[in-house]
């Protein structure tokens, strides 16, 4: 934000060499502070290390759109010198507070979205896209008259700091994995966008213009508008089968081996225990038809434990409350012993 227009404005008193001296020299600086304050946290053991709602859908949706925007945002700002100064009419002596007035939009994008994202984090990238898509197709058309195009190109600046900040949140949410490796993702996909931005405007320089380079962005972004306006649609929770503390219907299909215990269920036709239902001599276990609701009286009548089948009902239930339903999906689930089965 700062160090676009300050560079610039560098380089316009000496050289390029001056100012990429001067970003080597902050570099090696913030590396020693991180090294010196950063704490040492075990990996695995830190509070970001998984992503608090995982959801794979989501997070490769949110890849892509960070890819489209950011190759929208810079197929126009790599060549926003020759906008300003051929387009809009503005001298190369102003270029640099053009942008830093840019750069203190971003700063302020960051500050709203951080205050926000937490808790309207989609929503806040729907926002974004949107607004950038607006902002540059307003340069392109407006891009004549300086008041627009200062207006224009500062919001297109907040909305692209605004997603960088934006995108750490939504990560450390969202993340299928480790978080680490998911924002290796994401900034591989916003450098990809960087780089392709710069690639697009080039291609069109020749021949279109330069004023082309913000139109290719705002349909570049257009296009990321509508890829995180379906991010909902990609959800992998919306697949996801319900939880299994959920309550099933009485009329679910169960199955349960009685073992020994020591005194007989009250359930009408059971055996006592350990006595086979046939015979009423000790032996295996057997195995009954039983609903949820008189599973229920039969674990809470002394049972040492039970391996419930339990399933949605596919046939018709008839014949009363301890009726079994047949015809139903199984799936096998443990209780503890001597606890009610209450499903």
């Amino acid at each position: 934000m700062a160090g676009v227009p300050v560079g610039t404005w560098l380089g316009q008193q000496t050289n390029w060499r001056v100012a990429f001296f001067a970003l080597s020299g902050i570099g090696l600086l913030i590396l020693v502070t991180i090294a010196a304050l950063l704490p040492n946290t075990p990996v695995g053991l830190g509070s970001a290390d998984r992503g608090s709602a995982p959801d794979r859908g989501r997070y490769l949706s949110i890849v892509a759109t960070t890819a489209l925007a950011v190759t929208g945002a810079f197929a126009a700002f790599t060549y926003i010198n020759p906008f300003l100064t051929d387009v809009s009419g503005f001298s190369e002596a102003s270029i640099g507070p053009l942008l830093l007035v840019r750069g203190v939009a971003g700063l302020a994008g960051v500050f709203v979205v951080g205050f926000l994202v937490d808790r309207y984090g989609w929503q806040i990238m729907v926002a974004l896209m949107a607004v950038q898509t607006v902002a540059l197709a307003g340069q392109y058309a407006m891009g004549g008259s300086q008041v627009a195009t200062v207006i224009t190109m500062s919001v297109s600046g907040l909305t692209l700091a605004a997603l960088s900040a934006a995108l750490g949140a939504r990560v450390l949410a969202v993340a299928p994995g480790g978080s680490d490796m998911a924002g290796a993702g994401t900034s591989t996909a916003f450098n990809i966008g960087i780089t392709a931005g710069a690639f697009v405007g080039g291609v069109l320089l020749p021949g279109a213009g330069v004023r082309s380079t913000a139109l290719a962005g705002a349909l570049l972004t257009l296009v990321g508008f509508v890829v995180v306006l379906a991010e909902p649609a990609f959800s992998s929770r919306r697949h996801v089968a319900p939880a299994a503390h959920e309550p099933a219907p009485e009329d679910t299909y169960v199955a349960a081996p009685l073992q020994p215990s020591p005194r007989p269920s009250d359930d009408r036709g059971i055996a006592g225990a350990g006595e086979s239902p046939s015979t009423g001599q000790a032996g295996a276990a057997p195995t009954r038809n039983l609903t949820a609701r008189s599973l229920h009286r039969t674990t809470t009548g002394g049972a040492q434990g039970v391996a419930c089948v339990v399933g949605s009902e596919l046939g018709s239930h008839t014949g009363g409350d301890d009726a079994p339903v047949r015809g139903a999906h199984r799936q096998v689930v443990t209780r503890p012993a001597g606890t009610a089965s209450v499903l």
